[in-house]
């Protein structure tokens, strides 16, 4: 519990606001394959990319840095593949 009291959270409001609106606009349409890749995106977002200067300031010297890397475009390519697949 401390650690959550302690900690500053990185993502802004305006984020969370804009993951709320594009999601629930793409849910009215009936688009929910969409809302589901806007809500990926923002979560790879947030876990990687924001999380890139901490990261490699402290470890500097990391040598698997496209494991860093690659995660991200995997997770979003079979995300990509899962969601335009069409169920016959």
């Amino acid at each position: 519990m401390e650690f959550l009291l302690t900690s500053t959270p990185h993502i802004t409001v305006v984020e969370v606001a804009l993951l709320l609106l594009l999601t629930s606009i793409a849910n009215v349409y009936g688009k929910s394959k969409i809302a589901l890749l806007i809500t990926c995106f923002f979560a790879l977002f947030w876990a990687f990319f924001i999380n890139y200067d901490i990261l490699f300031i402290s470890y500097s010297d990391l040598k698997h840095s496209y494991l860093y890397f690659g995660f991200p475009f995997l997770i979003l390519m079979l995300t990509l593949v899962g969601v335009l697949r069409r169920e016959e």
